[in-house]
């Protein structure tokens, strides 16, 4: 009798064929945003016909998968360079994270394309990305305030989606960030790569975020985002 899986914890996810012991992927989206530790999958077999079958679903144990926000962009612009902040701490009007690159090295998954230098690419006849010295980038400090518990998922879903995007932008100008959010311990404040902010978004949680003094910072709040 022919099988078909799918991952049911997963809402509109497709059903696969499978046979025997075959592996692969199962495709979903996922319907939250925290760190995942379970999923459940269904099972269908058809009889002849279509007319006899019977369907199961299984819970699977999941190593710890962090699934952060869908990065959303702001209803405002907001002007990065203002509250960039060097390596001293002064405001820097920098766009890049030195004056000159230090190295320039073939291109990677993941660089930005904002690093390319298109014409050494052309001379080359391959991608060339520049490498800047990170000590010299500036570094914006991005504050994720989700608000109060008692605001709703999906407020804070789609506050943690506009400090993603804006982390993200971060990034791809070649400057550090640092994120401060409330985590499973409480407030915590870090700095991170792409892979770091998508961690500390989908951990961040709802309650009150002490703001530090000392630096300037952009405040990321459900009905505002505000340089302070």
């Amino acid at each position: 009798m022919p099988l078909a899986v799918r991952l049911l914890s997963s809402p509109g996810a497709p059903w696969l064929a499978a046979s025997g012991s075959d592996t692969g992927p199962l495709p979903g989206i996922s319907g939250f945003r925290g760190i995942a530790t379970q999923a459940v999958v269904q099972l269908r077999s058809d009889g002849p016909l279509g007319l006899v079958g019977y369907s199961r679903s299984y819970p699977l144990r999941l190593r710890p998968l962090w699934i952060g926000p869908r990065p959303v962009v702001p209803s405002e612009p907001v002007d990065f360079p203002r509250g960039a902040a060097g390596k001293d701490g002064s405001a820097t009007q920098s766009t890049r994270a030195g004056d000159a690159p230090a190295a320039v090295r073939e291109y990677q998954l993941g660089d930005s394309l904002r690093h390319i230098s298109w014409p050494v690419s052309a001379r080359m006849g391959q991608l060339i990305t520049k490498k800047f010295d990170s000590s010299l980038a500036p570094e914006v400090l991005i504050a994720v305030d989700l608000g109060p518990s008692t605001n709703a998922d999906a407020t804070a879903d789609r506050t943690a989606g506009i400090a993603s995007w804006l982390g993200g932008n971060v990034l791809d100008r070649g400057w550090r960030l640092r994120v401060l959010v409330v985590g499973p311990d409480g407030p915590t404040m870090r700095p991170v790569d792409r892979t770091g902010l998508h961690c500390a978004l989908a951990e961040a949680q709802r309650g009150p975020l002490p703001l530090p003094t000392d630096r300037p910072l952009l405040l990321v709040r459900p009905d505002a985002v505000t340089w302070l």
